[in-house]
């Protein structure tokens, strides 16, 4: 029985080295997430941070909430190279949003980060938006939220990100 798991595990593992798309080439499709790790990217009393993870195949961010009893996680999530889609996939959860999981379809195109979002509440029922990022300059970036319904797109949120660095340590 163990060689048989061992045999599957191996054609498995010579099926993955041999397909056309590797590991390799995941953080090509993450690179658009360079700009983004770095500080704190501020919105009123909010915080987004971004980290990428694991040679660089998949980016972790999560949102902090300032609070009166301090400083709060609010969402957190990571983005993941998805090879037969070719686009970077992620899925978020949320406190106080009134949704349970968030997915994320992401691309780049030019200063613009382009994300197909569905948020699904706690009975299951989606929502579809799309999400547009489009950096201005290295610190700023303009944030758009679309609600997606009957073909049209409604803008619904919108707001400017500004990224707070560390302060240098003279090292």
């Amino acid at each position: 029985m163990e060689a048989r798991i061992l045999s599957g595990i191996l054609g498995i593992l010579v099926l993955v080295l041999q397909s056309p798309v590797l590991a390799a080439d995941a953080p090509d499709t993450l690179k658009g997430f360079e700009r983004l790790v770095g500080g704190c990217w501020r919105l009123e009393e909010t915080c987004q941070e971004f980290e990428f993870g694991l040679d660089g195949r998949h980016v972790t961010a999560r949102t902090l909430a300032q609070t009166q009893a301090g400083k709060r996680v609010i969402s957190e999530g990571a983005w993941f190279y998805h090879p037969g889609k070719d686009v970077a996939i992620g899925y978020f959860v949320a406190k106080g949003m009134g949704v349970e999981l968030f997915e994320y379809s992401t691309r780049f195109e030019g200063e613009t980060m382009t994300s197909d979002v569905t948020a699904w509440d706690e009975t299951g029922q989606p929502r579809v938006y799309r999400e547009n990022w489009t950096f201005t300059d290295p610190d700023h970036y303009l944030w758009e939220l679309f609600e997606t319904e009957s073909g049209s797109m409604t803008r619904v949120m919108h707001g400017i990100f500004a990224r707070e660095r560390a302060p240098e340590t003279g090292e």
